[in-house]
């Protein structure tokens, strides 16, 4: 049966918050009381997400704090004004952040962005500045990153309002040249990483050879859960071009430790991240983190006009200096979600690397064995084993059983996808996946697939305490297959 809808006009003031400060992803869809990706703004005790890879509920502790937290800011705007409450509750979740994954203020510049898209177009927007010649950029093909991401780095509208509530601007000067390395064959395998690290830097020296900028954008993890180029193949180009090369991490899942965050910082890399994807916070959270020397370059030039839609002065650095040319209106919304992120940030980090690794592979052997048995499912390869980590995204392609397991078109997934979060199932439960991405195929008839994802929140519960912690890593694994159950039931239904 359908949940229950619930009146916009009864959101708790903190849900309202929630709401505020982004583009056209973040609404409530017409007549709903949920965004396009199926999540409310609130917390809702009987669904069980495995959606993270797009985009999940608030947990209840999570938003018990950001209660407390509403109420103190608005103490504190009794004594000042709403700009100066806002900076100064930003510069502190700053400096939270940074001193969380053991980093400095003093080695590493932190941005605040709306999303990891603003954050993709606020490094392209910097980067260009320190070149005269358009930008050529190369990144993944597009179907593995962010939908708006292409359009970001080209300084194109990617939604028609942008966090700060502007219409945005559109370019007509010509934006960088897109360079698109695939990670997937035809076929929806992953394609062997020392193929993909060879195209990856025969773009990058075709574009450098000929004495031009390039911004190359890596990413780890993609929508599908691949990482490319490999770090060792980014340290390479690194080495040959220097400052010639501009390399943007794509991290905005999130799934990556703390080494491996300093691993590309301390290469000169700029990395895209957000709290609102494997850490669970609600969506619309980013940051851009720059390496300290990188960002004094970029603070000798101008502030790029175009930021002044995309971007507020609280959510950049003191002492960046074109920032008190950006707008001042704070955005309470954005404030609220990072705080969601940093309590979920800090539970997790709080529990053993060893610990987090068993309950990952546990879950992975499970899910995987479940995907690969039952005909409703044909699993992509994730990259783990070329990683030699568990996968936290596992992507499938949804099929029907009988007589050939033909794949789900576009259109069956789409209503699969939206049927599963919209609707208790048997168990009294509902589920969320990942929402539907273009994997394999040719362009006319593409194969299309799901995500069911592990996030930090599940990863802590599952964890447990003394004597329960096999109980609690069972019922973890018993949610997801019986996720996987309603898919199948779901898709029979169709």
């Amino acid at each position: 049966m359908p949940a229950a809808p619930i009146k916009r006009d009864n959101l708790s003031p903190v849900s309202a918050l929630l709401l505020q400060g982004g583009d056209d992803r973040i609404r409530l869809l017409d007549g709903k009381a949920f965004n396009k990706y199926g999540c409310r703004p609130y917390p809702v005790a009987d669904c069980i997400d495995f959606s993270s890879s797009t985009a999940s509920h608030v947990s209840a502790s999570t938003y018990g704090a950001l209660e407390s937290l509403r109420h103190r800011l608005s103490e504190a705007v009794s004594a000042a004004s709403p700009e100066q409450v806002y900076a100064h509750e930003l510069q502190q979740l700053r400096t939270r952040f940074l001193s969380l994954w053991g980093l400095s203020p003093s080695t590493t510049d932190m941005i605040f962005s709306a999303s990891g898209t603003d954050a993709h177009l606020i490094a392209a927007s910097l980067v260009q500045t320190q070149h005269e010649a358009s930008l050529h950029a190369i990144m993944i093909q597009c179907e593995e990153s962010g939908s708006g991401v292409a359009a970001a780095l080209c300084g194109q509208p990617f939604s028609s309002r942008t966090a700060t509530g502007d219409v945005p601007p559109a370019r007509a000067a010509a934006g960088p040249t897109m360079i698109h390395v695939d990670l997937r064959a035809p076929d929806g395998s992953a394609r062997p990483a020392a193929q993909v690290d060879a195209d990856f830097e025969l773009a990058a020296n075709r574009v450098l050879e000929q004495g031009l900028p390039a911004l190359l954008v890596a990413v780890d993890v993609s929508k599908t859960g691949l990482a490319a180029p490999s770090m060792d193949a980014i340290a390479r180009m690194k080495n040959r071009w220097g400052a010639q090369l501009t390399v943007l991490i794509d991290a905005c899942q999130f799934r990556i430790d703390t080494a491996a965050l300093h691993a590309y910082l301390q290469l000169g890399c700029m990395v895209a991240i957000t709290g609102s994807k494997f850490f669970a916070a609600p969506s619309f959270c980013g940051a851009l983190l720059i390496p300290a020397e990188m960002a004094q370059a970029m603070r000798a030039r101008a502030m790029p006009a175009l930021l002044r839609s995309y971007s507020s002065s609280a959510e950049w650095p003191a002492h960046w200096p074109g920032a008190n040319e950006l707008t001042r209106v704070p955005n309470m919304g954005l404030l609220l979600r990072w705080e969601a992120a940093l309590q979920e940030m800090q539970d997790f980090l709080r529990v053993p690397a060893e610990e987090v690794h068993r309950v990952v592979t546990a879950c992975a052997e499970a899910i995987q064995k479940r995907l690969s048995s039952d005909p409703h499912f044909r699993a992509l390869d994730n990259g783990a084993a070329a990683s030699n980590k568990p996968a936290t995204i596992h992507a499938f392609i949804p099929c029907r059983p009988a007589p050939d397991r033909k794949m789900l078109e576009r259109s069956e997934v789409e209503s699969l996808y939206r049927t599963l979060q919209s609707t208790v199932q048997a168990d009294g439960r509902m589920y969320l996946l990942g929402q539907p991405v273009q994997c394999a195929g040719p362009a006319s008839s593409p194969a299309w697939a799901l995500r069911l994802c592990l996030s930090a929140p599940l990863i802590v519960n599952a964890c447990g305490d003394g004597n329960d912690e096999r109980v609690a890593l069972n019922v973890l694994i018993e949610q997801a297959l019986a996720c996987l159950t309603a898919v199948a039931a779901t898709i029979d239904q169709l």
